[in-house]
């Protein structure tokens, strides 16, 4: 196989999970707030700010962007050309790759890429504000189906190899971002010695985690009791 092809074929598949990673956290991150909202009023930046830290870097959004806030973090995450990390740059970046070796994919695989493409071209800031776990569903499930279509249609050679390194290895990154930012968040400082806090709306924000790796219900079927942070760590 020519490098260049094993190459596109890694990107190609890491940029859409990158995707759609960034799709499950702003999802999770929206219904996280609305259910903290009915504990206590959530007006908190560091909910936001964990999202930039968790999908691409803090210095790039500050240069755009004045304040950490739902439609500035959307924004930036869903939409922007200057954030190579945002969906759209993502999916962008997934079709570059597969239109350079179209050759090696099957036409089922370029048509899905090139439909949820058009899909985000043909999205606005707005309708995604007025919706947003609706776009969120629709990324999702697109990254699912074509996924589902890459099973199916693609030979189990060397390039189905490198399409499953690209996604797992952007897999695992996400998974130690996410875990390395929450823990932060989550754990307190409490006489030099970190411990857990397992306040309401702290088990509400570990269910989040489990959920922006959709893993709550195979959490649940491994360990029976209550949720507990440390197993929570441990299963992730």
């Amino acid at each position: 196989m020519l490098s260049r092809v094993a190459e596109s074929l890694f990107w190609m598949s890491r940029y859409f999970e990158r995707a759609e990673n960034t799709a499950r956290f702003l999802d999770v991150n929206f219904n996280l707030l609305l259910d903290l909202s009915r504990i206590s009023p959530v007006e908190n930046p560091n909910y936001w700010i964990a999202l930039i830290l968790v999908t691409s870097r803090k210095e790039s959004f500050n240069e755009l962007y004045p304040e950490y806030t739902a439609r500035t973090v959307t924004d930036y995450l869903v939409f922007s050309r200057e954030n190579p990390n945002s969906i759209t740059s993502c999916i962008g970046l997934a079709r570059e790759n597969a239109r350079s070796i179209i050759e090696s994919i099957s036409s089922e695989m370029w048509e899905q890429i090139n439909n949820l493409y058009h899909f985000l071209q043909g999205a606005t800031p707005q309708a995604v504000h007025n919706d947003p776990s609706g776009f969120y569903k629709e990324i999702k499930n697109a990254s699912h189906l074509f996924q589902g279509i890459t099973d199916n249609t693609f030979s189990r050679n060397e390039g189905w190899d490198f399409i499953q390194i690209g996604k797992y290895l952007e897999r695992a990154d996400n998974v130690a971002r996410l875990i390395d930012v929450k823990y932060h968040m989550l754990f307190s400082e409490t006489k030099g010695k970190k411990e857990i806090t397992i306040e309401s709306d702290d088990i509400i924000q570990w269910m989040a985690v489990l959920k922006s790796c959709s893993a709550l219900e195979a959490f649940r079927k491994v360990y029976l009791s209550k949720l507990d942070p440390e197993n929570i760590l441990r299963f992730l």
